[in-house]
This record gives C-alpha cells, structure tokens and sequence, in this order.
C-alpha cells in the first residue's frame, strides 16, 4: 500500500514520511522474518540462503528511519561507512572477526587498532 502511495503527487515531507512508513514496515517484516526463523533454528529445520547485500543502502535507511528521531530532538544524524569498509557479507564478517578481539586493547572505543 505504501508504494500506491508513493506513486502518487506528494510534496517533499509527504514523500519522506511515506519513504519512513516503507522503511518501518520492512524493518518490522524482517524483525517478524527474524523472530520466525529463530523458531526454526529451535526446531532444526533451518535452511540457509544466500542474500544480495547492499552496506550502503542499509545505512541509508537505517539513517532515514532514526533521522525523524534526531530531528524531533534538534539533531541532524549523518550515518555512512568509511570507503574501506568492506560491502560483500563474507568480507564484512573477516573484518570484524579480526577488529573485534582488538576492540578491547584501544584506548578509543569504537577504533580499530
């Protein structure tokens, strides 16, 4: 319904509204898909699948959904990934696998050493 929605004449703040509306409700069937298979995995009838991934416009509408936050408090939320952060899952994973243990011997949280 919110892409009927969208298709039609919306001014600037009507569109990103209804930008937020889609965004959530693909957020929550995801959460519900989430909740789902962790059910499966309780009953071992979990089949993996392989997923397109795209780190970019996660963010993107990671930012766009908490932005109506930020601003209601006066803030401006900026989210985007360093170039050299990896954008393929299997890649994403290996550099986190080695950033993590790292984690807790720097002085700044957050910075890889």
């Amino acid at each position: 319904m919110t892409g009927l929605l969208l298709d039609t004449e919306l001014d600037d703040e009507q569109r990103r509204y209804a930008e937020m509306v889609r965004i959530s409700g693909e957020s929550l069937l995801s959460l519900i898909n989430d909740i789902l298979d962790f059910s499966k995995i309780e009953a071992n009838k979990l089949d993996l699948e392989t997923l397109n991934f795209d780190l970019s416009s996660l963010l993107d509408d990671f930012a766009a959904m908490m932005a109506v936050r930020a601003h209601g408090k006066g803030l401006e939320l900026l989210c985007a990934a360093d170039l050299n952060v990896p954008t393929s899952p299997q890649a994403l994973a290996e550099m986190l696998e080695k950033w993590l243990p790292q984690e807790e011997d720097t002085e700044k949280p957050g910075t890889p050493a």
